[in-house]
């Protein structure tokens, strides 16, 4: 193996091992992903309300952008609907009136079934703030001089600057929405105004400061007999009903407060009940409406379609407001914030893709925060769906804190410097660092000193604990943090920016807590296992319809005995591997395990482009212990004594040899179906019990030798009464194994401990009254078990025996099998986004899954509907008599647009796209690219159209009984480095589950190939997106290339939309790669190099094929590879000798070396031991470990290990007294003897040659003996053999160069 050696390519590989590498879509929709998971609620009402604490209340925040939305958006018609109505509170914490009245408001929304009434405090930076938007002069509660620059701090401030008058936006609503207002309220508290200029305004506007609480039910159409706008419709202003602030803090008001109260809700209630008649606003119709509705303008005359469709899952993001925000992060717990708002188009360009990613992870509210306090109203342009009238509104940033130099700006500068000291973005990378800043006072303007915070833009996502601390100590509550630009209108068809913003994401929302919770250590099954196991590695969630396993960023090491001595972490797999199975990982051993969140990358758009990031790393996190204990075998030999007398306890003794002995030491019992947590240890040499209850006994954790054990299984001991046969302890249902249901069984007759042959076991069918109990048969005692049996409940007890009473009984269901659904049929989609197929005939009794999904879905009606295209499996469900049917399979096949023109017809005489030629069985369908201008990848998207005429050529080649090759060549794509073939993901699934063909996806750099079992494999991958196969040039770093020459580095990946298909199943992948020998280059010296995850270099099977001017090599797996180059000289090999070619083609392999520095010798003969070591080495063939099996004189040296490998796969036999003669020259017949069987074992024996010559032409074939008469007959036939001048010479010995040349003869076919 080759020292580890790294390129820059490999090196740029690093952070996309984290964020995956950019994979551009074919554009295809995907179903649409459903809810999933949850999380821990706060309660921030409880919190802020005395009354509320602790109780289950109905009030729900409202920022000011969602009250505006609300009030503008109530009804989509002009006439009012009875039910259109709203119950909103106008209110804050911060007021004693609300304080007192809140918790009666609760209570008698409750009465008349209300769920949900929206508060809004006019008060916008919270209890504790100043900016109340019915104050026309309010009062600062931090110090601060408006105005001024970093360049010159002494610059007076602007008008913008110099406001904290606010009031416009409270005159807004009476002046927009709330138009009777002023009819409904008293404006005891004073009036605020406006004069609004702009053309078609009302002017100068007055409107009432309502007295607080104020209750009240908007229905924007409503209008009073004359046709004046009257929404409101019903309100209660204040707490004068109650008499006064203090009888309703005391209660002696509280009666007649509550009588007003009622009388609201009575005016949207029907005469006579208390059911009020509302609607609310959610937050899955106020998310997707305002960013819908306000997404970025059209371009380029094309419409931008909406951002959020009913095909997204449940919208987990939640507007909170500046108090509600502060409160959130100073709460324990770890939480998911979102800083931007639907006026922003680069917040619109992400939020579908936070709300799908937190809906993969299962985080339930994502904490939507806007620094502008009224959502930028102001500013929102008129293409929205329901625009604002044009008036003068104060513009977008009327309210925005994160604006320099303004009253409001300490809002925005508090809250980062507060709460979020480690905030990174891109503003905080540039030089100089671009921040946001105000002046305190004039002192600090003449000293330039500003106080200063960290901007970010918006949108900006981030994960924040506030108990996370850095290395030194100091806080650093965010975890992570994503801040890609792009507008929707700009990059909702940009495949690179979706990736670059989904995969970012994805890596954010791998940690969504401080340390690792949740994990559950798993001991082996059995002594000495290796399936030691951690659970709780990943969240299982259900989004479309699938099951998705989101990994956390997880590591781990085995604690070591010293830090000294600390192992290296290991990273949990990002998607499914050997190790990571579902939400587990397999551990090395059983032992104390240290588990954190990984260090990983936060992303900040580079230079405010949309297709690149700069990334930011955080810490790893806090380490959690987890004990894998060992395994520890169940106790044996538990059986149950029976109470002497009536009125005694019965015991669990232990026997061994019918004889009575002393219970094992650390058991512990309980009865069965008590939770674990009742566990007894077991004192005695017994353990007496109450009879006529089941037991369960296990052996109990413990600490043994410093080491965890974990508790055994547990035994399951019935307690027997007084003269009682313990029930039958080994019975076991077999279901029957065809449709005709007549072959169930019930085993396990005589295997109980409790058996006696003396007893006489009885058994009836079904459970009526009228079944009477028979006797179980003398051969179905012999046999063990009853044969013969119809589904049905069974019964089985031991009978009356002497004077003992019958024992319990055993209920044993035996199951009927049920044929496969009938009169399935798969519907295409009716348009190319291939997602709304259906399947029709089916009912309720069915269950159906995809060809890549591992669990079943319900089936609902008389259609499944909304499938994407591909094989879908459906069956009969269990039922509590009914085992689950076989499978239908039912096929829904790929929506073809009506043909437009083409030439040539396809299987079933569809039109063959033009693009598509036949040569033979192999089927080319050429296809152009197109250079992604951001990543230079030469993109190719394969038309679904394109796919079908494949399909079609495939059916029509095999229904001829042919083999199907299809081929997918781009075009014009030889100057890339970087190409990517991408396939839509169900016209790929259509095409593998609907033909069995092999398949060629060649560009300019290279080809691979692939067997119908891969592609099917590949099809099956959970990750629902696009099929891509990507194949990447590039070079070596230049320190490298000192070691290898300059030398083409070839990266190959297959992509099922973002996760990485590394493995295939065992089946091999064709791979070739033109090349271009350089002069002098020796063709049989150019090598494959395979590079591990270790940077290792691994010389692989692989060679220059001269016709096709091409590296060639066949794999398993895909990953780097290097074509090498690697010529070793020898002295005694001249280019001119038969054997040159062989020696100079193992040699570059390391297959062979020679026999000094200089020479190989190549008459010289070989060894038995020898030959074996060659052969291995040609085959990849490891050697066995010190140790194991082998042959007695294998010795310890060289050919130690590849004697053993070669007895353990039977390829050597050896002689009489294993012996295998490692030191004795070969002969011609035993090397081939040992190289058929070699070739036998692993598969790699080559075909007869047609017109080979017979063994029986050679002069001396009767000299070969009959032990290697079949291993000459198949070399002879292959061309292996070619023999000496007639002669085969099986007794002569092998030379050195004749081994060489048979191994080459063999590896170079």
């Amino acid at each position: 193996m080759k020292k580890a050696i790294k390129s820059q390519r490999w090196i740029a590989l690093l952070l996309a091992a984290v964020l995956a590498l950019p994979v551009f879509g074919a554009g295809s929709a995907v179903a649409a992903p459903e809810s999933a998971g949850s999380s821990a609620k706060l309660d921030y009402f409880g919190s802020r309300y005395e009354a509320l604490a602790g109780k289950d209340h109905v009030f729900e925040t409202l920022t000011y952008y969602e009250l505006d939305y609300l009030l503008r958006n109530a009804t989509d018609g002009t006439t009012p609907a009875p039910d259109d109505n709203y119950i909103l509170l106008f209110g804050g914490s911060w007021q004693p009136e609300t304080q007192a009245a809140i918790g009666y408001i609760n209570d008698v929304a409750k009465e008349y079934g209300v769920t949900s009434i929206k508060n809004f405090d006019t008060k916008l930076d919270g209890p504790e703030g100043w900016l109340d938007i019915t104050k026309t002069n309010p009062e600062l509660t931090y110090e601060v001089s408006a105005g001024g620059s970093l360049a010159e701090p002494t610059k007076a401030a602007s008008a913008t600057q110099l406001n904290k008058d606010f009031t416009r936006r409270y005159v807004d609503l009476g002046a927009l929405y709330l138009t009777n207002l002023n009819d409904v309220t008293a404006g005891n508290s004073g009036k605020v105004a406006f004069n609004y200029t702009e053309a078609g305004s009302p002017g100068t506007v007055e409107v009432n400061v309502v007295d607080s609480p104020f209750l009240f039910i908007y229905n924007k159409n409503n209008k009073d007999a004359e046709g004046k706008p009257t929404p409101i419709i019903a309100s209660l202003e204040g707490i004068s009903s109650a008499g006064s602030l203090t009888a309703l803090q005391n209660g002696s008001g509280a009666d007649s407060y509550k009588t007003a109260l009622r009388g609201v809700f009575d005016k949207i209630s029907p005469a006579g009940t208390k059911n009020a008649k509302y609607k609310v606003l959610t937050n899955q119709g106020y998310i997707s409406g305002s960013y819908n509705e306000f997404r970025s303008a059209a371009s380029g005359g094309q419409e931008t379609p909406v951002i959020f469709t009913n095909e997204d899952p449940k919208i987990v993001l939640d507007s909170v407001t500046l108090d509600e925000l502060k409160y959130t992060l100073s709460s324990e717990g770890t939480y998911v914030l979102l800083v931007g708002c639907a006026w922003c188009g680069d917040t619109q360009g992400i939020v579908k893709y936070v709300n799908q990613v937190a809906n993969e992870y299962g985080v339930e509210k994502v904490y939507n925060f806007d620094a502008k306090l009224d959502g930028g109203v102001g500013g929102v342009l008129s293409y929205a769906t329901n625009p604002r009238p044009t008036w003068d509104l104060g513009g977008g940033n009327f309210l925005h804190t994160r604006d320099n130099s303004q009253f409001i700006t300490p809002i925005y500068t508090n809250l980062v410097n507060e709460y979020l000291p480690n905030i990174s973005s891109e503003d905080t990378k540039k030089t100089p660092i671009n921040n946001i800043f105000y002046f305190k006072n004039d002192e600090a303007k003449a000293n330039n000193t500003p106080t200063i915070a960290k901007r970010v833009q918006a949108p900006y996502v981030l994960v924040y604990n506030k108990d996370n601390k850095d290395a030194n100590g100091n806080p650093a509550p965010i975890l992570g943090h994503v801040e890609l630009m792009g507008y929707w209108r700009a990059t909702h068809s940009n495949a690179a920016a979706k990736s670059l913003k989904v995969n970012s994401l994805r890596t954010l929302f791998s940690r969504t807590e401080l340390k690792p919770s949740g994990l559950t250590a798993v001991p082996p099954t059995t002594a000495g296992g290796k399936d030691a196991k951690v659970e709780g590695i990943a969240k299982i969630t259900m989004v479309g319809g699938n099951q998705v396993v989101a990994t956390k960023s997880l590591e781990y090491r085995l604690k070591a005995v010293n830090e000294a001595e600390a192992y290296e972490y290991t990273p949990v797999p990002y998607k499914a591997t050997d190790a990571l199975l579902g939400t587990s990982i397999n551990v090395e051993k059983p032992g104390v395990y240290e588990f954190r969140y990984a260090a990983k990358p936060g992303f900040d758009s580079e230079n405010n482009t949309y297709t690149s990031a700069v990334a930011t790393l955080y810490a790893p996190g806090p380490v959690v212990e987890i004990v894998v204990p060992d395994f520890q075998a169940p106790p044996t030999g538990l059986a149950n004594l029976a109470p002497e007398t009536a009125s005694s306890q019965g015991k669990i003794v232990r026997i061994v040899d019918g004889e009575v002995v002393a219970l094992p030491t650390g058991l512990e019992y309980k009865l069965k179906g008590d939770p674990d947590s009742l566990y007894e240890p077991v004192t005695g040499d017994a353990i007496n019990v109450e009879p006529g209850h089941e037991y369960v006994v296990r052996l109990a954790a413990k600490t043994e030798n410093g080491n965890a054990v974990a508790p055994s299984a547990f035994v399951t001991v019935y307690a027997r009464g007084y003269k009682e046969l313990g029930p039958p302890s080994a019975l076991n249902a077999v279901h029957p194994s065809t449709l005709a249901n007549d072959d169930g069984q019930i085993d396990g007759l005589t295997a109980g401990v409790e058996y006696k042959s003396e007893y006489t076991l009885e058994y009836k069918k079904g459970n009526g009254t009228d079944e009477v109990y028979v006797t179980v048969p003398e051969t179905a005692i012999s046999a063990g078990k009853l044969t013969g049996l119809t589904p049905d409940l069974y019964t089985v007890r031991y009978a009356t025996y002497e004077d003992y009473s019958a024992s319990p009984a055993v209920e044993l269901r035996i199951k009927a099998n049920v044929a496969a659904p009938q009169g399935l049929a798969g519907v295409a989609p009716t348009s190319t986004l291939q997602n709304n197929g259906k399947i029709t005939g089916a009912n309720a009794d069915l269950e159906y899954r995809s060809s890549n999904q591992s669990s079943y879905l319900p089936v609902t009606g008389a259609e499944i509907t909304g499938l994407l295209t591909g094989s879908y499996e459906v069956r009969y469900k269990e039922t509590a008599s009914t085992l689950p049917s076989a499978t239908a399979t039912v096929v829904v096949p790929v929506y073809v647009a009506p043909p437009t023109g083409g030439s040539g017809t396809g299987g079933g005489g569809a039109t063959t796209p033009s693009n598509i030629t036949q040569s033979g069985n192999t089927v080319v369908a050429t296809i152009a690219s197109k250079v992604d201008e951001a990543s230079g990848t030469a993109v190719a998207v394969v038309p679904a159209a394109t796919v079908t005429g494949l399909l079609d050529k495939a059916k029509q080649a095999e229904g001829e009984g042919k083999k199907a090759v299809l081929e997918i060549k781009v075009e014009d794509s030889q100057q890339q480095n970087d190409i990517q073939v991408t396939i839509p993901r169900s016209a790929f699934n259509g095409l593998v589950s609907g033909a069995n063909p092999e398949l060629k996806v060649t560009v300019g750099i290279g080809s691979i190939s692939f067997d119908a079992s891969t592609l099917k494999l590949i099809s099956a991958n959970s990750d629902s997106g696009d099929i891509s196969f990507i194949i990447s040039k590039s070079e070596l770093a230049e320190e490298n290339k000192e070691v290898l020459g300059d030398r083409p580095v070839y990266d190959l990946n297959v992509f099922a939309g973002q996760t990485i298909v590394t493995a295939f199943g065992g089946s091999k992948v064709f791979v070739s790669l033109p090349y271009t020998l350089k002069a002098g280059e020796d063709p049989n010296a150019v090598i494959v190099y395979y590079v591990t995850d270790e940077g290792e270099l691994q010389v692989i099977r692989g060679q220059y094929n001269k016709t096709n001017a091409a590296v060639e090599y066949a794999t398993e797996h895909f990953s780097q590879y290097i074509i090498g180059y690697y010529k070793i000289d020898f002295s005694d090999v001249s280019a001119s000798a038969w054997f040159a070619p062989a020696i100079n083609f193992l040699a570059a392999r390391d297959i062979t070396s020679g026999t000094d520095d200089t020479h190989f010798s190549p008459k010289a003969t070989v060894t038995r031991g020898q030959f074996i070591v060659l052969l291995l080495k040609a085959y990849g063939i490891e050697p066995e470990v010190e140790g194991a099996s082998n042959f007695t004189d294998a010795g310890n040296t060289y050919y130690t290990g590849y004697l053993a490998a070669a007895k353990r796969l039977s390829i050597a036999n050896g002689f009489e007294g294993n012996r295998f003669a490692p030191d004795q020259t070969i002969s011609r017949q035993e090397l081939f003897t040992l190289l058929y069987r070699a070739l036998s074992e692993l598969g790699e024996l080559p075909a007869a040659q047609a017109g080979s010559t017979p063994v029986s032409s050679f002069t001396d074939a009767e000299k070969v003996p009959s032990y290697a008469d079949e291993a000459f007959k198949a070399l002879v036939e292959a061309g292996i053999i070619s023999g000496t001048n007639g002669k085969l010479l099986p007794g002569n010995a092998s030379s050195r160069a004749e081994v060489a040349q048979v191994l080459y003869n063999l590896l170079s076919r």
